[in-house]
């Protein structure tokens, strides 16, 4: 199947990674995470590119990370390969200086990829086995959230993870004009997510989100959601303002 505006290599071998070369290699450190929610872009990014920060999904549109820097404090993180079908995959993931680390059911689709991806073996989000290599799954924030603590993060912030409708809309760029939004292969240029399968994946990740607070107790870091709208609830909320003060 051909992808929107990108000319890919017939075929590409490339080794599949594990997540244990990344073990505590930012101890103590703060992170941020990039969900997409409508909060997202509402905030100033600008100072978080100072610290590792780790995009999920379509909050890569939002990533100065076309210009070279340190890969192992840029991370893209998804356990959807359905992200293949939107552009911004293809015209930013695949195009950045980063590391990129997906599900590996992505793995089927490794002859499509123009650079290395670091395969996870997807863990359940209610009751994980944290001496198991991989990372929790349910959805691409929870392993973002695992990958962080994987890492050693002491304080890790949530950007955009609202997990709400805001004004009918689930995503930042949902509110751009129609021209500028991200566009998925097959779909018209107006095409949003379903909103309904969105609501049923806010309210199955509470849970998990409430497992990765107490993991997180238990080992010493502490995650923090900087959305004052957000429905996950499983965190203290602090301003992006005050977390890059800590």
């Amino acid at each position: 199947m051909r992808r929107l505006h990108v000319k890919r290599p017939a075929s590409v071998s490339l080794p599949a990674g594990n997540t244990e070369q990344f073990r505590n290699i930012h101890e103590n450190k703060k992170c941020f995470i990039c969900g997409a929610g409508p909060t997202l872009g509402t905030l100033d990014l600008s100072g978080i590119f100072s610290y590792p920060v780790i995009s999920v999904n379509s909050s890569a549109i939002l990533m100065p990370w076309l210009e070279p820097g340190d890969v192992l404090s840029r991370f893209w993180i998804s356990t959807d390969s359905l992200c293949i079908q939107w552009d911004y995959f293809w015209n930013k993931v695949m195009k950045f200086e980063c590391t990129r680390i997906v599900r590996n059911s992505w793995a089927k689709h490794a002859n499509d990829f123009k650079k290395p991806m670091c395969y996870y073996t997807p863990r359940p989000g209610n009751n994980p086995n944290w001496k198991e290599p991989g990372l929790m799954a349910g959805s691409s924030i929870l392993s973002a959230v695992d990958l962080a603590l994987l890492m050693g993060c002491k304080s890790v912030f949530l950007l955009g993870v609202d997990h709400r409708m805001v004004s009918g809309h689930s995503h930042f760029w949902q509110n751009w004009p129609i021209k500028d939004r991200p566009h998925k292969e097959g779909q018209p240029a107006s095409y949003f997510p379903c909103q309904r399968q969105q609501s049923r994946v806010f309210t199955s990740n509470l849970k998990s989100f409430d497992v990765l607070q107490k993991y997180s107790e238990k080992i010493g870091a502490k995650i923090y959601n900087c959305s004052s709208i957000s429905e996950v609830k499983s965190f203290d909320y602090i301003s992006l303002e005050d977390a890059l003060k800590i």
